[in-house]
């Protein structure tokens, strides 16, 4: 069994999503990709990079079975532009 957890992140805090997202200790995360990126799908490109310039994507997939955890981390911006904008 996998989980996959994401989560943007700025100076160790973490966004509460939302279309004016705070950042916390206690952000939202989100439980795949997939719901990631409609939510990065709400903003535009303009907006997107006033309100989350400077942040970064993590996601990070946890294997039950075999107890290993992978950690992928991007630039928020740059995963916007190649994961969400062509869809």
């Amino acid at each position: 069994m996998k989980k996959v957890i994401c989560f943007i992140e700025k100076d160790s805090k973490f966004s509460t999503g939302g279309m004016s997202p705070d950042f916390t200790n206690n952000g939202k995360s989100w439980s795949n990709i997939g719901h990631l990126k409609n939510h990065l799908k709400l903003f535009s490109k303009k907006y997107l990079y006033q309100i989350y310039k400077g942040t970064r994507v993590w996601i990070v997939e946890i294997n039950f079975k075999t107890q290993q955890t992978t950690t992928q981390v991007y630039n928020t911006l740059k995963f916007y532009n190649e994961y969400v904008k062509k869809e």
